[in-house]
């Protein structure tokens, strides 16, 4: 992204300056709790995907009540904004996962 900025700066006859402004780090998902989750959504019929998140604020909070999250399909992947908005469908597919997860939540395993 550097090399991109400075390239259109350049082009443009113009200076730029990139300095970050936040840097934290991620709050990691426990690995016993991602196979528990795993295994809640393979149940529900579904193949499970992992990526990583740049849900910083919204994982940091989290973190002190559960190691992990569940994310639910936005229209279009854009979250934390007006234009966010989730089905139905995909709601209640959230909630069969995570109804999954704690009725065969396995104490210790995180």
């Amino acid at each position: 992204m550097d090399r991109e900025i400075a390239r259109i700066a350049k082009a443009r006859g113009v200076a730029a300056k990139v300095e970050p402004l936040l840097e934290t780090m991620a709050a990691p998902c426990a690995p016993g709790l991602i196979g528990q989750l795993d295994n809640a959504v393979r149940k529900c019929g579904i193949k499970p995907l992992h990526l990583p998140s740049g849900a910083g604020h919204d994982g940091m909070a989290m973190i002190a009540l559960g190691p992990i999250m569940l994310f639910v399909r936005c229209k279009a992947g854009i979250s934390h904004s007006p234009l966010e908005s989730v089905e139905a469908a995909d709601v209640t597919v959230a909630a069969r996962v995570l109804r999954e997860f704690i009725d065969n939540f396995v104490q210790g395993k995180s």
